[in-house]
């Protein structure tokens, strides 16, 4: 069962997951493939963590390592 909100692109980003970090910026990259990962890593933190992925993956990160 999906536990998350629906995902729309008028919804506040704010709203649909925690604060984001570096540390769950830098474990959300290593999901991703090789390619999307470099070219989302050369953009950097600040562009980064204003994807909509990866404000959904945070609604599920864990700092602890659990997911």
């Amino acid at each position: 069962m999906n536990t998350l909100p629906p995902i729309s692109s008028q919804a506040p980003l704010k709203f649909l997951s925690p604060e984001a970090t570096e540390t769950a910026f830098n474990h959300w990259l290593l999901e991703l493939l090789p390619g999307v990962r470099q070219a989302i890593a050369d953009q950097g933190f600040a562009k980064g963590q204003q994807l909509t992925a990866f404000r959904v993956y945070l609604a599920g990160f864990d700092p602890a390592g659990e997911m």
